[in-house]
């Protein structure tokens, strides 16, 4: 079930929408992907990673990247030309 981005708990919602179904929804949401230089739109990943789980996987806080994922859906989306993507981070779970 996709979710309206100005529902008042849309901010939780996207975070845990995967990236596939995202850019689905959304096309333009691209543009926050290739900007914040993240491997996202042609990762096998995207259908099965959530937004908020490839924000850690870039280090990048949740609600910072479902901000910008927002500010794009309502057509404020960042223009290119885009840098290529960077590798994921290594992520070690704390103990």
């Amino acid at each position: 079930m996709m979710t309206d981005p100005h529902d008042p708990a849309a901010t939780h919602l996207i975070a845990e929408v995967p990236i596939g179904d995202v850019l689905a929804r959304w096309p333009q949401t691209l543009a926050v992907f290739l900007h914040r230089r993240m491997a996202c739109p042609g990762c096998a990943m995207a259908p099965f990673m959530t937004v908020a789980e490839a924000a850690a996987c870039y280090g990048v806080p949740p609600a910072e990247l479902v901000a910008e994922l927002r500010r794009a859906i309502d057509g404020d989306a960042p223009a290119g030309p885009f840098p290529p993507p960077l590798p994921h981070r290594r992520v070690v779970p704390a103990e």
